[in-house]
């Protein structure tokens, strides 16, 4: 590779800006692979981005631990900045960058010097874990889109990029330290909407921030979400994205291409179910708390305290979005008696009982599922609630539902393979049975595609650099005929392996077939069309 220059740095300094000056660890360097993305074609949601580095280093100076004394060895920390680049003189490329992870030393024998353990390697990954280890608790939004939900995730903090922000004990006042900032996330607004987010759903113990913008990105459908190494950024496409990216660059085979395996038929479905859950935000003033244990008995001067738990009529469980503030004679009454009469369960308060609602004091907490009410006999008599409840506006998640479309063509021709697909925040009927639609389509119709582009980086090829996840590219295989395939593909993973010995920089572009994010307007474009390739975009 005499036409380019690698540049492996390590942010020693800890303050992203690699100024340290041994922060390029180049010299180091035996080999490295590292990509981000999709690993396949077909995926919404990309596993962590990694780099894994081969190191040679025959003085130890990145041994840690028993042996110390090395160059790095205080300095050598997880979740240290690492940065991948490489140039041509002209332009420079960065290929990757992440948080240092793991480091593995090579098996070395207990009486053996330091300096003969040769081989370290370094493992270095994204955010993308960080996300699975927090917990979230989901901020409460109406109406919002994907990209509003996804980004109040990152806003709340649950991961901070590339370090920690200011903490008190920890960081000095004066110090370098910032406050937090969102300033790592580049997302698209989305065209799912939902009825509402945050709501009761996770019982008050918060939910796994990843496993929340998987279902997020679901909701989508056909949406795209990952770890942008070159940028050092969280990216989220819309489900239109890929269709509206009109620039396709042209890649010949053989050409400057090592591999390009095709497949058929790789992913083949033809019923189509969807699982989903209904939303909707009910009415103002409704009724969602009434006390069942009427009348209720309060000794002068006695204070209680009770859960409230909201639910429709029918006792089904459901959220509140505000609750009325309880009002006398209205939500609360009580009564009392000079006569000595006393009320059980389920008896009338009778001609002879004296109003003592003002006497009564009720106050509540609202929470999510259920609020706290205060109640207070603030009297001198022995009193009795007749009535006791809680207004407000429901939030109601219905029990899950199911669209169904089948490809009947598809079926006839291949056999029925069904495929079930769970979409949990999706609360819409009509965007449920259009996707529903949409993928029975797709998916109903078996096709000729590339999977993986491969090749070697060389003057030639080094244009390819340029491209990243969520660009278009052309395909074309000149032999055995003229023109033997020949479709547009969108690249959804870039993969980069460096051999320093022998001096071989391959990338292999994982790919997915602009056939298969077509969309059809109902009414309009055949469902299920032999080797069409129409790229309708209306239909969700």
């Amino acid at each position: 590779m005499p036409d380019f220059t690698y540049m492996i740095e390590v942010d020693w300094g800890r303050n992203a800006t690699f100024g340290h000056a041994s922060a390029d660890i180049t010299d180091y360097v035996e080999s490295f692979t590292c990509g981000h993305g999709m690993t396949a074609p077909g995926q919404n949601f990309a596993a962590p981005a990694q780099a894994t580095i081969a190191l040679r280093d025959p003085d130890s100076d990145f041994l840690v631990g028993r042996f110390l004394g090395g160059a790095f060895s205080q300095l050598l920390k997880r979740g240290l900045l690492v940065r991948i680049r490489m140039t041509d003189g002209v332009t420079t490329w960065v290929l990757w960058q992440g948080k240092l992870d793991e480091v593995q030393y090579p098996s070395v024998n207990r009486q053996d010097a330091p300096g003969e353990g040769v081989g370290v390697t370094l493992t270095c990954r994204d955010a993308m874990l960080e996300l699975l280890d927090a917990e979230y608790s989901p901020t409460l939004l109406l109406d919002a889109s994907i990209g509003e939900a996804l980004t109040d995730i990152f806003d709340s903090g649950v991961v901070q990029w590339p370090y920690p922000a200011f903490t008190l004990d920890v960081s000095e006042l004066d110090g370098s330290d910032t406050l937090f900032e969102n300033t790592f996330c580049n997302f698209d607004t989305g065209y799912t909407t939902i009825a509402f987010l945050g709501d009761n759903a996770d019982a008050g113990r918060g939910v796994s921030a990843q496993q929340y913008a998987r279902q997020l990105i679901d909701a989508e459908i056909m949406g795209r979400f990952w770890w942008d190494a070159p940028t050092g950024k969280f990216k989220f496409l819309d489900r239109l994205h890929d269709l509206t990216v009109s620039t396709s660059q042209l890649i010949t085979i053989p050409g400057n291409v090592i591999e390009a395996p095709l497949s058929y038929a790789a992913q083949l479905a033809n019923v189509i179910n969807i699982s989903y859950q209904p939303r909707r935000i009910g009415a103002d003033n409704t009724v969602l708390f009434t006390l069942q244990s009427l009348p209720y008995r309060l000794q002068p001067g006695e204070s209680r305290v009770l859960t409230a738990r909201y639910a429709t009529e029918e006792g089904v469980k459901v959220g509140a979005l505000e609750i009325v503030p309880p009002l006398p004679t209205v939500d609360y009454a009580a009564v009392y008696y000079d006569d000595g009469t006393t009320l059980s369960r389920g008896d009338t308060a009778g001609s002879n009982a004296i109003d003592a609602t003002n006497d009564v004091y009720v106050g509540f907490e609202h929470g999510a599922s259920s609020a706290k009410l205060t109640i207070v006999n603030r009297g001198v008599h022995e009193v009795y609630l007749t009535t006791l409840q809680l207004r407000g506006t429901p939030l109601e998640t219905f029990s899950t539902m199911t669209a169904t479309a089948n490809n009947p063509q598809s079926i006839y021709d291949y056999g029925r393979v069904e495929k079930t697909i769970n979409i949990r925040l999706l609360d819409d009927d009509a965007l449920a049975q259009g996707a529903a639609n949409l993928l029975a389509a797709k998916w109903g119709d078996p096709v000729e595609r590339v999977d993986r582009l491969s090749y070697i980086v060389t003057p030639a090829t080094k244009t390819y650099l340029s491209l990243d996840v969520g660009e278009r590219i052309t395909v074309q295989q000149l032999t055995p005929v003229a023109r033997y395939y020949d479709a547009d593909h969108i690249v959804v993973g870039i993969r980069h392996s460096v051999n320093a010995s022998a001096r071989q920089h391959r990338v292999d572009l994982i790919l997915d077939l602009t056939q298969r994010l077509s969309y059809f307007i109902l009414n309009t474009s055949e469902l299920a069309p032999s080797g069409a390739n129409t790229e309708a975009v209306l239909a969700l």
